[in-house]
Formats: C-alpha cells, sequence, structure tokens
C-alpha cells in the first residue's frame, strides 16, 4: 500500500476489525432504543386514548347531571308557579 510507511497491512486489518466491531455494536444501539422509542410512543398514545376515554366519560356525566338538575328545577319551578 503506498504512502502508508511502516504500517503493516496486518495492523490495518486489525483496525479495520476493531472499528467493524464498534460499528455493528453502535448499530445494535441504535435498534434497541428504537424499540424503546417505539414502546415510549405506544404507550404514550395508550395513555392518550385512556385520558380521552376518562374525559369523554366525566363529560357525559357531567352532561346527564346537568340535564337532571335542570329538570328538578324545571319541575320546582312549574310547581311553584301552580300554586
Amino acid at each position: 500500500m503506498p504512502g502508508l510507511g511502516s504500517v503493516s497491512t496486518g495492523l490495518l486489518h486489525q483496525e479495520i476489525s476493531r472499528l467493524n466491531g464498534l460499528l455493528e455494536e453502535k448499530m445494535r444501539e441504535c435498534d434497541r432504543l428504537d424499540r424503546q422509542v417505539d414502546d415510549i410512543r405506544r404507550q404514550s398514545q395508550e395513555r392518550v386514548q385512556t385520558l380521552e376515554q376518562q374525559v369523554g366519560a366525566s363529560l357525559w356525566c357531567h352532561t346527564v347531571q346537568a340535564h337532571l338538575a335542570f329538570h328538578v328545577f324545571e319541575n320546582k319551578f312549574s310547581k311553584n308557579q301552580e300554586h
């Protein structure tokens, strides 16, 4: 290999192997982190859906309570108007 001087081919192959090992390790780490991100994203979406359902149920309950309260008030008002 021209221009490499005293660096041996064996050392170059050794360094290439070491760097390939580091690259493979980093790629595995990226895959692991990608899976973690996917898991966190899925859990977050599930939590959002749960909260949306809870809010929807709560709003429904409050709406029903408001309607009932209105009807109770309306009945009391009607009875007071009759007297």
